[in-house]
């Protein structure tokens, strides 16, 4: 075994300072890594509650009139100026407010997965998955 005199060796000032900013962006790498897989599982959460929670609407909205009342609108509008007071009544008893937050809730959480996805795999593509350090 050769004795090697390790104080000898000098190191540069500037190495401490080095590699604590390599750890501070590894530990916001490994943030955005976290972010990035959690809105992809809300993403495909959201989406699998998406199907169930339109095919519910649409029976809610079929079993209360909710659309036959629209049709009446369009087809005519003349009778519903007439009658205005009791045919907005109508509309607003009969509509799925219930089905209708849930499906706007889960398109809520839908687009702000999007977003995230969006703001951080951007970043992690353009970073190619490593943070470039430009510490001097």
């Amino acid at each position: 075994m050769s004795s090697y005199n390790y104080s000898a060796i000098k190191t540069p000032p500037s190495l401490f300072t080095k590699v604590m900013a390599r750890l501070q962006a590894e530990q916001r790498l490994a943030v955005i890594r976290r972010r990035f897989v959690l809105a992809g599982f809300l993403l495909v959460s959201a989406a699998a509650l998406a199907v169930p929670t339109w095919q519910s609407f649409q029976a809610n909205v079929q079993q209360s009139g909710f659309g036959q009342y629209l049709w009446l609108a369009y087809t005519d509008f003349q009778l519903v100026l007439a009658y205005w007071q009791d045919f907005g009544l109508s509309l607003l008893e009969s509509m799925p407010t219930i089905s209708l937050v849930e499906l706007l809730s889960i398109v809520f959480v839908m687009v702000l997965s999007l977003k995230t996805l969006a703001k951080y795999g951007r970043w992690l593509l353009l970073n190619n998955s490593s943070l470039v350090l430009t510490i001097k």
